[in-house]
């Protein structure tokens, strides 16, 4: 037997992948078992595809290790067409019964409290599969979910965490139906073929993996041709709407080609294998479906690629936005006994100061005097003064010279007032002496 002989393909429902950040998670888990040796993950139908040696590993064994995870997997067998999930899981509508009974928080404020007890009852499986994720050194939904919650708790935000957890699982309860409709059509277009064929020359029933190229099976009226192959005996009418949608049966006879899946009407007929139960015209339908399923376009392929970075990136960031300022706001605290005061002296009754200095006859020259408080006690004084600008003398003797009177305004005290008087009119002196002078040097 060789090796390939002895690896088995087992098709894995995994109703706990969510999206593409759970495909690393359930490669790591699996690619560590012995016995496995190639893993494919088919997000949109949430399906794992395992080729493993059956001897080494079991199916079980392979879904113990999966719902470790709390990934919710499960074997599919051919056939089965019961879906599990028919109802959202007991967590989902716990929450959302107790969410929408703290809308009520506007008639009785108490029922505030449910919405806290929401987030309670839906979020155990979410925590559950970010713990999973965390020891496989994983980044996944689960865990961007739970800082979530934990943000709008710690903001006292207790409503807007209970509609992030019923929404997350309700979402996964959609997804989950809806991956299920997509994979319920491929698995009816499997089940069509029949899992035994009889052999012609002895009558005996067998299993169609066991069926060799070029072997002779008997099909009757009524039956399903379960492997490709060539009438060589009899004839009869073959329904092959299952595969090409032909809604009248075609005839068949001898040397005419028949396909597994397509149903014997009437007659009887013998039929020579040309293709292997794997690669017959079903098979290869599914394997195509599959590959298409499974292979990501050059964008898609992008994103995960960056979403690999990009996420851990934005969640460190996260938290050194929540963690820095909440450090530096440590050090003004331990300052508090040493802070510094600047302002007039209405400030020193806030500094606690109950002598203040004063400077002689800065007040007079219309000068504004600050004060420096350390903690209550004064460390310092100083004044301010307005100073005319020299250009405003051109401005104001054109002024005068048009006609036009000017007036001073001003929001400063009395002093301040006639302090920039005195230097404006200082100013104006000097440029009418020295507009004299110019004019004498003229003449």
């Amino acid at each position: 037997m060789t090796e390939s002989e002895k690896l088995s393909k087992s098709y894995f429902d995994v109703l706990g992948i969510c999206c593409t950040s759970e495909v690393v998670l359930v490669e790591k888990i699996l690619k560590n078992l012995e016995g496995v040796k190639e893993v494919s993950v088919i997000v949109t139908t949430k399906t794992v595809i395992v080729i493993h040696d059956s001897l080494l590993i079991s199916q079980q064994q392979i879904v113990k290790a999966l719902n470790q995870a709390r990934l919710e997997a499960s074997i599919r067998v051919k056939g089965e067409k019961n879906y599990q999930k028919k109802w959202p899981s007991p967590f989902a509508i716990g929450s959302g019964i107790l969410l929408a009974l703290s809308f009520l928080k506007y008639f009785f404020p108490p029922l505030q409290w449910l919405a806290l007890a929401a987030v309670a009852v839906g979020i155990p499986p979410i925590v559950f599969r970010g713990v999973a994720a965390v020891r496989n050194l994983t980044l996944d939904i689960n865990i961007l979910v739970l800082i979530a919650v934990a943000g709008s708790i710690v903001l006292h935000d207790y409503w807007e965490a209970a509609t992030i957890v019923f929404l997350f699982t309700i979402a996964e309860w959609l997804e989950s139906r809806a991956s299920h409709k997509a994979t319920a059509v491929m698995s009816s277009l499997v089940n069509i073929v029949p899992p035994t064929a009889v052999l012609a020359e002895s009558g005996d029933v067998v299993n169609v993996d066991q069926v060799k190229l070029n072997s002779i099976l008997a099909v009757k009226a009524g039956e399903t041709i379960p492997i490709d192959g060539i009438v060589v005996v009899g004839e009869c009418d073959v329904d092959e709407k299952t595969l090409t949608g032909e809604s009248f049966p075609v005839s068949k006879q001898k040397d005419s080609t028949v396909w597994a899946g397509t149903t014997n009407l009437n007659g009887y007929i013998s039929v020579k294998t040309t293709a292997l139960a794997e690669e017959c015209a079903v098979a290869r339908m599914v394997k195509l479906v599959e590959d298409a399923q499974n292979k990501k376009s050059k964008t898609q392929r992008y994103i995960d690629k960056c979403a690999k970075y990009y996420t851990p990136a934005i969640v460190v960031i996260a938290a050194c936005l929540a963690i820095v300022p909440t450090a530096l706001r440590v050090q003004p605290k331990r300052m508090v006994s040493h802070f510094c005061c600047f302002g007039n002296r209405k400030i020193s009754s806030r500094a606690g100061c109950t002598t203040v200095p004063e400077i002689e006859g800065d007040s007079l020259q219309g000068k504004s005097v600050g004060y420096i408080f350390l903690g209550s006690s004064p460390a310092g004084l100083f004044s301010l003064s307005d100073v005319c600008r020299t250009h405003k003398k051109d401005a104001m003797r054109e002024l005068k010279q048009m006609g036009i009177k000017t007036v001073m305004l001003t929001g400063d005290c009395y002093a301040a007032a006639n302090h920039v008087q005195d230097q404006f009119m200082e100013l104006w002196m000097n440029s009418k002496q020295n507009w004299h002078g110019g004019q004498g040097d003229n003449h």
